[in-house]
């Protein structure tokens, strides 16, 4: 655990339990805003699909999988409808992909766009949802998709690089040499939440509405009302 504040005031994150539910932050209390809204939409999955030739190690790549969840802790974090909404984590899954076989030779395309466009159920689904797609006994493709309440589209560029990492460590038994995580997102969340953010957010506030209170507004026909703030 860290103490102490940095130079420019802001708080240090801080490592929190494991068992302590952590608040959303700001860009996840939207995206479960959105969520609420239309449950089944798929617009917010963040489908990976990649092409794998050759011999597959199906106990590593499970394996990695599982690591890759232990590794990274909002991978298997599931959102609480209270109020206001908390992040709880979860066990690693003990099944973190499931298999499909396609007749020889198809075109997956079609069948990976349906998988990927599967809508999570964020109260009890991991955002991280895997299916390996296999077309010939060494031609395979590896479908990760992440809901972006957990994840981005750089954030998936990191996950298949620690993913392959961990599949050729369990493979091999050779070590991973990945550096361990400073912190987790649910360290992050606990920041935002922090007391000196929100102060800071009322000063901002305060400045803006002064700023723009004379600002001309437009009278638009299918407007509706504002509130003054």
């Amino acid at each position: 655990t860290t103490t102490g504040q940095d130079d420019d005031g802001r708080p240090p994150l801080r490592s929190t339990p494991p068992q302590e539910p952590a608040p959303l932050t700001p860009a996840q209390q939207r995206l479960w805003f959105l969520h609420q809204l239309d449950p089944a939409s798929p617009a917010y999955n963040i489908p990976t699909a990649i092409d794998l030739t050759g011999a597959l190690d199906h106990t590593a790549l499970h394996h990695a999988l599982i690591d890759l969840t232990q590794r990274h802790q909002i991978l298997r974090t599931t959102i609480t409808p209270t109020d206001p909404p908390t992040q709880v984590l979860n066990p690693p899954p003990a099944r973190p992909i499931t298999v499909h076989t396609l007749p020889h030779h198809t075109d997956p395309t079609t069948y990976l766009t349906h998988l990927a466009q599967q809508p999570f159920d964020l109260t009890t689904d991991h955002p991280l949802r895997t299916h390996l797609v296999t077309t010939d006994h060494d031609h395979h493709h590896l479908l990760l998709t992440v809901h972006h309440i957990a994840a981005d589209a750089w954030s998936m560029g990191l996950l298949i690089t620690d993913l392959a990492a961990l599949y050729h460590h369990h493979r091999t038994g050779q070590p991973h040499h990945l550096p361990t995580p400073t912190h987790q997102y649910r360290d992050y969340a606990h920041w935002t939440h922090h007391p000196h953010h929100h102060t800071r957010h009322q000063h901002q506030r305060t400045y803006w509405t002064h700023h723009l209170a004379n600002t001309p507004t437009l009278d638009l026909p299918t407007d509706h009302p504002h509130h003054p703030t």
